[in-house]
This record gives structure tokens, C-alpha cells and sequence, in this order.
């Protein structure tokens, strides 16, 4: 059977087999599925047997962001589609997402829309952009200054232009990568948002994340995002033109100690506890007075 050589999936997993099967059973036999076994711990292997799939597995059990870049390198499309081990891809609207490629053969990423589920697979919302919209470079960043609301299963990647990006900058540990990723890819390269839900994206209620946010740790992954992206846009002059650096800076920090706070508050955790983690971390630079009333009323619940 002959395979697109447009379009594929990589898959980055780690062990967690039986929602892997669930991805690529909606996944079409004519698009190539490539997976990256994080550690080899495929041993269900013989449960997703088909032509079009391609299972890789690692020795060693990688970081997160080096198992998603050794998924991307098994890409060899022109474009590819990397979702979560535990997302979904709604593999008839691949075709669909094809003919959009061809219109916009130069942009960098497509963005579609995506469906938030829970572990159990149900609807929670849904995140999807308001028009199609073609932006080049570097106006595409804007839709992405305060962070990237697009999530995996629904973001198309030029395969030639995610590696001259550099993939996912592997000195993370657990976060910013992914979002420095997309915000350095659409300072370069165009970007096409497509205002059609194309995908899945699982969202855990006591996922790592939640615990991390709270955590000295996080917030030092955050610097470095805010210190990295702020190089790359004063290495761009049109870029360092168009954005406000100390504005971006506020918003990204504002926004995850907001989250932080209501991760503590559900936890029952103090004020005075809560004051001395928010004050042990770095200031946004130009927070309205608004936003200094959220931010110290969720400091007082």
C-alpha cells in the first residue's frame, strides 16, 4: 500500500501501551507511524503490528524532551505530526490536513484545534483558532507571546524547518521546552492557523505538572525559557521591532504563579506558606494594577 510521503506520526511513549494502541488504531494504514520506545518497554509490541507502523526502541530510558526529539528524527515526511502517547489524532481528518499543506507549503507549523479530554477519555473543553489565518514571520509570534495554547495532536510541523529550529532544547527538564520550541518556529518561519479541531489532548488531574507548579524547580525552568526566548528575539531585529520582552516576561511569569496559587489553594496549603514561595521568586516587570489584585487575592483565599 503506498504511504504519504507529506504527512506522518511520531509518537514519543513510555510504557503506557494501552493508550498507544488507542492512537494509532485512528491513524489510517496510508500515513507512516513512527515510534520512539522510550527505555524499550514495548512488550505488548505484537497488539499494534501493522505495515505503515515502525517502532524504534531506546536501550536507555531518555529525558522527556530527548525521547521527543529521537521521535522526530524517525520522521522522514515533509511534514509530521507528534502527539503524546496518551492524546488522540483524528486520523480522517489527515487527508484534509494534507490539502492544507499544500496550500501553505512555506510556513513553518500549522495550527489546528484540539479537543481536552481526561484520563477516562471524556470532553473537558476545547481550545480552537478563531479564523484561518496565514502570518508571517515574525507576526506569527503573537498569538503565542503569553504561551502556546495549541497542544500537540493538533500542530503540523515542516520537517526541514523543525530541525533547522533544533527540535526541543533538551537542557529542560519537565517544561518550556515544548512552548520555547513553538515561540522560536513561529519568530522564524510563517505560520497558518486552521480554525478546525483535528485531535485530542489528554489532560491529567494529578499530573506531574500540577505538583511541579509548585515547586522552586518550575519556576527556575521558567527563567531559563524567558532567558533563552529573549535572546532569540533580540537576535531578531524585526522581532525585537514588533515585542515588548519585559511585557512577554510579565505575562508568561504572571500566568503560571496564578496557576501555582490555585494548585496550592486547592491543596489546602496556607498564606503564609503560599507568601513565602511567591516572594522567593522573580517579579513580573510590569504587572497592571489588575493583576496585582488577582494575584493578591489568590495570595489571601
Amino acid at each position: 500500500m503506498e504511504h504519504s510521503s507529506l504527512l506522518s506520526v511520531c509518537i514519543p511513549v513510555y510504557k503506557r501501551v494501552e493508550f498507544l494502541i488507542k492512537l494509532v488504531e485512528k491513524i489510517p494504514s496510508t500515513y507512516d507511524v513512527n515510534i520512539s520506545d522510550n527505555g524499550g518497554f514495548l512488550i505488548q509490541a505484537d497488539k499494534i503490528k501493522a505495515s505503515n507502523i515502525r517502532i524504534s526502541p531506546s536501550s536507555s530510558v531518555l529525558t522527556m524532551f530527548e525521547n521527543w526529539n529521537r521521535a522526530a528524527d524517525l520522521v522522514t515526511s515533509d511534514w509530521f505530526i507528534i502527539p503524546g502517547d496518551d492524546d488522540i489524532v483524528f486520523g480522517d481528518k489527515l487527508p484534509q490536513v494534507e490539502r492544507y499543506i499544500e496550500k501553505y507549503p512555506d510556513a513553518g507549523i500549522i495550527v489546528f484545534g484540539h479537543e481536552l479530554i481526561d484520563g477516562d477519555g471524556k470532553v473537558k473543553g476545547e481550545w480552537c483558532p478563531s479564523e484561518e489565518l496565514y502570518l508571517s514571520q515574525p507576526h506569527g509570534f503573537r498569538p503565542f507571546s503569553r504561551g502556546v495554547p495549541a497542544r500537540w495532536p493538533s500542530i503540523v510541523f515542516n520537517s526541514k524547518k523543525f530541525r533547522e529550529t533544533g527540535g526541543f532544547d533538551t537542557s529542560f527538564k519537565n517544561t518550556a521546552s515544548d512552548s520555547l520550541l513553538m515561540q522560536s518556529m513561529s519568530l522564524r518561519f510563517p505560520v497558518a492557523f486552521i480554525p478546525e479541531i483535528m485531535g485530542q489532548y489528554r489532560v491529567w488531574e494529578d499530573s506531574g505538572t500540577s505538583k511541579q507548579i509548585m515547586t522552586n524547580e518550575w519556576f527556575e525552568q521558567i527563567d531559563m525559557w524567558i532567558e533563552k526566548l529573549s535572546k532569540e528575539i533580540s537576535a531578531n531585529d524585526d522581532a525585537s521591532k514588533l515585542y515588548d520582552m519585559d511585557k512577554i516576561q510579565t505575562d508568561i511569569v504572571f500566568s503560571n504563579q496564578m496557576f501555582a496559587l490555585s494548585r496550592m489553594n486547592k491543596s489546602g496549603i496556607g498564606r503564609a506558606e503560599k507568601r513565602s514561595f511567591i516572594n522567593g521568586l522573580s517579579r513580573p516587570r510590569k504587572l497592571s494594577w489588575i493583576d496585582r489584585l488577582r494575584l493578591l487575592r489568590a495570595l489571601y483565599m
